[in-house]
């Protein structure tokens, strides 16, 4: 009771006089649902984050969600910004602006632009920040033997020479999709600056999946007695075979109950 008074004295003051009593959901269930709808394109992250927990980490919902050009771009230049910050502390002796805001501006009036040119041209723009920005990080690591601090800027190295070529990867992407209108295959996309390893797994009609095939064998019960995480996105009747042989292998015989899809369920 006390959070249905509070959602409903919160909603009060956001709407003023306009709703009136007629706009009070009647149940704690409709009001939140509400609040949602009025998240716009939030809710989506909203309710991962339900999911997830009270506390999750940003990069993992960032893989969570359909990733999208611009979505890396923006991933690219929030993590160099974040980099650039802990250099400036460490060395302090460049200049460098912070694109952040302006990265984040163009990502959002891409994903509502209403037509290509429109959505090439915010592309366009957001490229050349992306690579201004990874050109102010090329030029901090060439300061940071200046640091006080060794190991902290030898960590900052590490962390920057890991995202340096996928960022660059992320860049050379785009221009080829949204560009020059290129195919790429789905094994030479890069679909997470934080996970780059993911792959694209489409099965059917089914909705695009991202992250990483698996193949299991159970038995009659459900235990799990043989599991293969796959790379790419091979058809299962091509897995058949040579997950039947596997079991074969580790078992000493063939599964003698009934072999469904991808699970095999021996008797």
């Amino acid at each position: 009771m006390p959070l249905f008074v509070e959602e409903v004295t919160r909603l009060l003051v956001e709407r003023g006089a306009q709703g009136g009593v007629q706009a009070i959901p009647p149940t704690l269930q409709q009001s939140l649902a509400a609040r949602l709808d009025r998240l716009g394109p939030a809710r989506e992250l909203a309710q991962i984050g339900a999911v997830l927990g009270g506390d999750f980490a940003y990069p993992l919902c960032a893989t969570l969600q359909r990733p999208s050009d611009s979505s890396l771009l923006w991933d690219a230049v929030r993590v160099m910004v974040r980099l650039l910050k802990a250099a400036d502390a460490l060395v302090g002796a460049f200049v460098w602006r912070n694109h952040r805001r302006a990265a984040k501006k163009r990502a959002g009036a891409i994903k509502y632009a209403r037509d290509r040119p429109t959505r090439v041209q915010h592309y366009r723009q957001l490229i050349k920040l992306a690579q201004a920005t990874l050109a102010y990080a090329d030029q901090a690591a060439t300061l940071l033997w200046q640091a006080s601090d060794p190991m902290a800027a030898a960590l900052w190295q590490a962390e920057f020479r890991h995202y340096r070529p996928l960022i660059e990867r992320i860049v050379a992407q785009t221009e080829r999709r949204v560009l020059r209108g290129e195919a790429i295959a789905a094994n030479e996309k890069i679909v997470s600056l934080f996970e780059p390893h993911a792959d694209i797994i489409v099965k059917g009609g089914r909705e695009v999946q991202y992250g990483h095939k698996l193949n299991l064998t159970t038995g009659r019960s459900g235990l799990i007695l043989d599991l293969v995480l796959e790379a790419g996105n091979p058809a299962d009747s091509d897995r058949f075979l040579p997950m039947l042989n596997r079991h074969i292998d580790f078992y000493g015989q063939a599964p003698t109950g009934r072999c469904r899809r991808r699970l095999c369920k021996p008797s």
